[in-house]
C-alpha cells in the first residue's frame, strides 16, 4: 500500500508534538540534575550583630537574652558579633551563657561610628578597635573561667560594621598578603598594642553574608514579609538552591559551604519575626551551625555582601571553584 504524504496541518501537529516531548524531557533532565546537585540538608549559619544588648546594661534581661532564649528553645547554635562598647562587666555573664551553649562570639569592633566604609578609616584605626574589643571580651569573661577558656579555644571571628569585602577599601588590614600588619609595628596609633598584634593572625573575616531578611532600613517586622525576603525575595534562599535549571552546579557550592544569614539581636523585630523565619528554614531542611564554615580560611576572603540580585559566584570566593563543571 502506497504511503500517503502528510498534509501541512498534520506535519505541523507532528512537529509540535515532538517539540513538546523534547521540551518535557529536557525539563525532566534539568530537574534531575538540579535535584542531584542539592544536598540532603542546607547548612545555615545564623549571625547576630551589634550586641550585647540588655536592659540598663544590667545583663539580666533584654533583647540579646530574648534571642538566646529563642535559640535554646529551638536547640540552635549561632554566632554573635559583639561591639566592645556594648560589652560591660554585667554582660560578661551573657557572653558566658553564649559560649556554654555552644554559640561562638565574634568581634564587631569596639563601636560602629567611624569604622564603616563610607568613613574611610585608616587600617590602623580598625586594628585598634579590633584589639580593644578583644581585650574587653577577655576582661569581662575573666570571672567565668570556663567560658573564657571556651572563647580562647574557638577560632577568632570578625565582622566589620556595615560589611566591607565588596570594596577595595574593605578589610585589607586582616588579609595575610596586605602588608598592613608589618606597617602596624611602626604605627603610632598602635604603639601601645604592639605586643597584641599577633591577635590579627588567623582571623576569620565574615564582613559579608548571603541573606539579610531584616535590613535596618526596613522598619516593618511583618513575619510574612521577613520570610518572603529570606526565602523567595531577590537573593533569597530559593535563588541559592534553585538557580537556572541548566546550571545546577551553582546550587551545590554555596549550599555545601553553608548559607550565612545576617541578623541583629538588639533589633526588636528579631523576636517578632525570626520564629516564623526559623520555621520556614526548617521546611527547607536547615541544619544550624556556628562559624567558621569548614571550607573557610583565616585572613582570606570568605563571602561577599549579599545584594538584591541573582547569585553570582565569584571565582576567588572558594578554593575549589575551578573544579565545578
Amino acid at each position: 500500500m502506497a504511503s500517503r504524504s502528510l498534509t501541512r496541518r498534520q506535519f505541523v501537529t507532528a512537529i509540535g508534538a515532538l517539540g513538546a516531548h523534547w521540551l518535557a524531557a529536557r525539563s525532566r533532565s534539568a530537574r534531575a540534575r538540579g535535584a542531584a546537585a542539592m544536598p540532603g540538608h542546607v547548612p545555615v549559619y545564623l549571625t547576630f550583630d551589634d550586641g550585647v544588648e540588655t536592659e540598663g546594661a544590667q545583663g539580666e534581661r533584654g533583647p540579646t537574652l530574648d534571642v538566646l532564649d529563642l535559640l535554646d528553645e529551638r536547640g540552635i547554635v549561632a554566632t554573635f558579633f559583639v561591639h566592645g562598647r556594648n560589652t560591660g562587666e554585667a554582660e560578661g555573664s551573657v557572653l558566658a551563657r553564649m559560649l556554654r551553649a555552644g554559640h561562638r562570639v565574634g568581634n564587631h569592633l569596639f563601636h560602629q561610628g567611624g569604622a564603616t566604609l563610607d568613613a574611610r578609616p585608616a587600617p590602623s584605626y580598625l586594628a585598634r578597635l579590633y584589639l580593644d574589643t578583644e581585650l574587653r571580651i577577655r576582661e569581662v569573661l575573666a570571672p567565668h573561667a570556663d567560658a573564657l577558656a571556651l572563647f580562647l579555644a574557638q577560632p577568632r571571628l570578625f565582622r566589620r560594621p556595615g560589611g566591607g569585602y565588596d570594596s577595595a577599601e574593605g578589610n585589607l588590614f586582616l588579609l595575610a598578603d596586605s602588608g598592613y600588619r608589618d606597617s602596624f609595628l611602626y604605627d603610632r596609633e598602635l604603639a601601645a598594642y604592639r605586643h597584641l598584634l599577633d591577635w590579627l593572625h588567623n582571623v576569620y573575616d565574615y564582613s559579608g553574608w548571603h541573606i539579610n531578611p531584616l535590613p535596618l532600613w526596613e522598619q516593618r517586622a511583618d513575619p510574612d514579609a521577613v520570610v518572603w525576603r529570606a526565602i523567595d525575595g531577590p537573593g533569597g534562599l530559593r535563588s541559592l538552591l534553585q538557580p537556572a535549571p541548566d546550571k545546577p552546579h551553582l546550587v551545590a557550592q554555596c549550599v555545601q559551604e553553608g548559607v550565612i544569614i545576617l541578623l541583629h539581636d538588639p533589633d526588636p523585630r528579631v523576636i517578632a519575626a525570626v520564629p516564623a523565619l526559623l520555621d520556614a528554614l526548617d521546611a527547607w531542611g536547615a541544619t544550624y551551625h556556628a562559624l567558621p564554615r569548614p571550607g573557610d580560611l583565616p585572613n582570606r576572603y570568605t563571602v561577599g555582601i549579599a545584594r538584591p540580585e541573582p547569585l553570582v559566584i565569584a571565582r576567588e570566593s572558594y578554593r575549589d571553584v575551578a573544579s565545578i563543571p
